[in-house]
């Protein structure tokens, strides 16, 4: 689902898509505040119709792209008002997270753009810069898609 919206939206050669441009498209109304319900990172909820998708400005840069891309799955996948990030969540390990942070990662990183970057020889670290995503989610993605990458932490 996530290469048909890059594609659909003229964003797959993009190392960067701009979500907020496809949230404003969608008609989703993205704030960004210092609180949410729970301490979440994110939430999608309609209100009375109208999608909106909050983000907290508590959170990194990185952070907060991720969390976009998880709330817009949210959003695409047609689950509904939800929260990301909250501890019942990471408890759970409820099926929609795991499928909003699977989107996400593919929205953000997507296979064929790692993979081109792989060959060039980018290192994790540049892989993370060239997406905009932190060095951490860069890991996982690698991980997840079953290439080594550096596993020391960078202070």
């Amino acid at each position: 689902m996530a290469n048909h919206i890059l594609n659909h939206f003229g964003m797959s050669n993009n190392d960067q898509p701009d979500l907020a441009w496809i949230a404003q498209i969608q008609g989703i109304n993205v704030q960004y505040v210092p609180w949410i319900e729970g301490d979440a990172s994110g939430w999608f909820r309609e209100n009375d119709g109208h999608p909106i998708i909050e983000i907290s400005s508590n959170k990194s840069r990185t952070h907060q792209r991720f969390t976009l891309a998880h709330e817009l799955g949210h959003y695409f996948m047609n689950h509904g008002d939800r929260a990301r990030d909250t501890y019942q969540q990471f408890r759970l390990r409820e099926p929609e997270e795991i499928s909003a942070n699977r989107f996400a990662a593919e929205i953000l990183m997507p296979k064929s753009k790692v993979e081109e970057f792989l060959s060039q020889g980018l290192s994790q670290a540049q892989m993370a810069e060239r997406f905009g995503v932190s060095y951490e989610s860069m890991g996982y993605r690698l991980d997840n898609l079953g290439y080594e990458y550096d596993r020391e932490y960078v202070f």
